[in-house]
């Protein structure tokens, strides 16, 4: 394996458990409230066919309780993910800064690196530089024309979330990548660095 990528796991790691942290959690609370919203459903269902006993009122009321909480706490972290907006878009720059610095270290400028998997109509390694380039730059317009081209054709390839602007798009890029997990950016950059 690659020397860089060995001494940036670590830290690459820990950048992309950050990333989803908060995700996973509210894809958890979502998961927990519909598993126990079913369950009431279920007994509720059983209770009309059979017939209620204060058990099954006891479970019914449990199990919508429980739905009830994990709904409530879904929101509270839908709320934190918004406040949280302006930190993933760091998070992930950081990732791209990585990736990109990777590059640069093997390959020197980007006209010497090897293309990579194609995402969208454009190579990997471009993705990674460009990317990196308007996640480290946003606030410093106007963009250059290779950022400009790359989020032309990622807005082309793959919607107006990709449209630039006044803002990061890291984190858009980051999961367009599926480099939200660690495996992931591993085979990705292995593909492109030296071993």
């Amino acid at each position: 394996m690659n020397c860089f990528l060995e001494e940036t796991k670590p830290a690459v790691t820990d950048l992309i458990a950050l990333l989803g942290r908060e995700r996973r959690r509210l894809e958890d609370q979502l998961r927990g409230q519909k598993q126990m919203s079913d369950e009431a459903k279920r007994l509720f269902e059983f209770g009309k066919q059979d017939r209620f006993t204060a058990e099954l009122w006891v479970d019914l009321d449990g199990f919508d309780t429980a739905a009830k909480r994990f709904g409530s706490e879904a929101e509270e972290t839908r709320r934190l993910l918004d406040t949280l907006k302006a930190t993933y878009e760091v998070i992930a720059g950081a990732i791209l800064q990585i990736g990109k610095q990777g590059l640069s270290l093997a390959y020197g400028p980007l006209t010497n690196c090897p293309p990579g998997r194609a995402v969208g109509s454009q190579p990997l390694s471009t993705v990674i530089w460009q990317a990196r380039n308007q996640a480290m730059h946003y606030d410093e317009p106007p963009y250059r024309n290779p950022v400009i081209a790359c989020f032309g054709s990622l807005e082309a390839d793959f919607g107006t979330q990709f449209r630039l602007g006044p803002y990061s798009l890291a984190a858009r890029v980051v999961g367009l990548l599926r480099w939200d997990e660690y495996a992931t950016y591993e085979a990705d950059m292995a593909s492109l660095l030296p071993p």
